[in-house]
């Protein structure tokens, strides 16, 4: 693993809501990162305000005595959380990292992170995610990689950013003063639309090869309907975002446009000799719910994908609502 020589200060910001044995595995990993990262203080907000979680988070510092500081973010949606988080930072910092209370950081994730930023004088870092299934997973779904993102090429500039596993420059945050929009506090996709605000105003968003994120996709989230309604999604929350970014009066009707060329080419694909493998015909499937989401979008029908908490087993385990 390569070194960067200026050990640097990280906040690592965690949103939370409802899922408290993926948060502590969350926060296990971060304790055991290896390799020259310099320090790093760990933030959670809590968008569920849950006490347990506030008092597992509370023993969690004493036991392994490092800087964890618990928020509640009592305005409930996804944009809000990670508004609160942005509320957290700090001069003191060098870097913020965003990672997901349902992932598992990699040995040298953060040092990765670090040392593509200063090799590349990146202020936006993305790095990879890999599903990890608790569950027997259906082929269809692996092939479909929904769940995933990457592979990148170490240095590779990227056209999209993410928040579930992205490194930013903390002066980068408080110049731009952007902040997440809350029309997408129910549907997810903030994330998107946020870097895309960044990309427009010229920053370019670098992808770091090595620094690694392992995401839990409980069974839940494997359901073929969960997957078309994640497909929609998509479609939908990305013309939103070209619809609130761009002025010109054209981009309605040209993501229309878009949209139903994905899902006239993803009907006729259903009906290709090769589409009698279902992973294939699911494939197609979802285009045609991702041409229709971007349909969708440009009337700002976007769904409210964030009402539903995939928990992984173990959180459901000690759950009184989920059995």
């Amino acid at each position: 693993m390569r070194s960067h020589r200026k050990l640097k200060h990280t906040g690592i910001l965690i949103t939370t809501f409802r899922r408290p044995k993926g948060l502590m595995r969350c926060l296990k990993s971060l304790v055991d990162q290896r390799g020259q990262y310099g320090s790093f203080e760990i933030h959670i907000i809590d968008n569920d305000c849950d006490p347990v979680v506030e008092g597992m988070v509370v023993e969690f510092k004493q036991e392994m005595h490092i800087k964890l500081y618990y928020h509640k973010e009592p305005k409930r949606g996804v944009a809000s959380a990670r508004n609160g988080a942005l509320a957290v930072v700090s001069d003191t910092m060098d870097y913020v990292a965003f990672i997901d209370d349902d992932e598992i950081a990699s040995p040298f994730w953060l040092e990765s992170m670090l040392t593509t930023a200063e090799q590349f004088s990146a202020s936006i870092v993305q790095g990879p995610v890999e599903p990890q299934f608790e569950d027997p997973v259906p082929g269809w779904f692996r092939n479909s990689r929904i769940t995933a993102l990457g592979p990148f090429r170490e240095g590779e500039e990227l056209r999209f950013g993410f928040s579930g596993n992205v490194l930013l420059s903390r002066s980068l945050i408080q110049e731009s003063g952007l902040r997440f929009d809350l029309r997408f506090d129910k549907s997810g996709g903030e994330d998107q639309h946020y870097f895309m605000s960044l990309m427009k105003n010229g920053h370019r968003i670098i992808a770091s090869r090595d620094a690694i994120v392992f995401e839990a996709i409980p069974k839940s989230r494997m359901l073929f309907k969960e997957y078309v309604k994640r497909r929609f999604r998509i479609g939908a929350t990305l013309t939103l975002s070209w619809r609130l970014l761009c002025t010109d009066k054209l981009v309605a009707p040209y993501r229309v446009l878009i949209g139903s060329g994905h899902a006239i080419s993803g009907f006729i694909s259903c009906f290709s000799p090769w589409c009698w493998r279902f992973d294939l015909l699911a494939l197609s499937i979802g285009r045609i719910a991702y041409g229709i989401g971007q349909i969708a979008g440009t009337g700002g029908f976007i769904g409210s994908s964030y009402t539903t908490i995939h928990q992984s087993r173990l959180d459901r385990a000690g759950d009184p609502n989920h059995g």
